[in-house]
């Protein structure tokens, strides 16, 4: 049996969900920041922002390429960028000094 919805009882019928899915955004920020995995967790206004990308994203009635955008939001912020890889030699006075030296004294000596 098919069960067609006007717009009305349709929003109705979502209301619900879409107040799950605000309640379960609001434990996941507060597990991330628990855990250490907020990019600012100071932030108010970010976590806010952040708090209703999550919301979107699991809102059933989101459109799918909302939903790609609001993970991309969630990830952008709370997942750490890999660091660059910085190749630097640290060295130490002595190992300074012995260069110039080298360089000062004449080749054969």
């Amino acid at each position: 049996m098919l069960v067609f919805l006007t717009a009305g009882a349709r929003g109705e019928y979502m209301r619900p969900l879409k107040e799950l899915a605000k309640l379960e955004a609001r434990i996941l920020i507060e597990y991330l920041r628990k855990e250490d995995l907020l990019v600012d967790p100071d932030n108010k206004i970010a976590n806010e922002a952040l708090e209703c990308a999550i919301a979107l994203h699991r809102n059933p009635d989101s459109a799918g390429a909302l939903k790609l955008a609001a993970a991309r939001t969630v990830l952008e912020w709370t997942r750490a960028k890999p660091a660059q890889k910085i190749d630097q030699t640290v060295r130490k006075a002595e190992d300074f000094l012995a260069d110039l030296a080298a360089l000062a004294l004449p080749k054969g000596d």
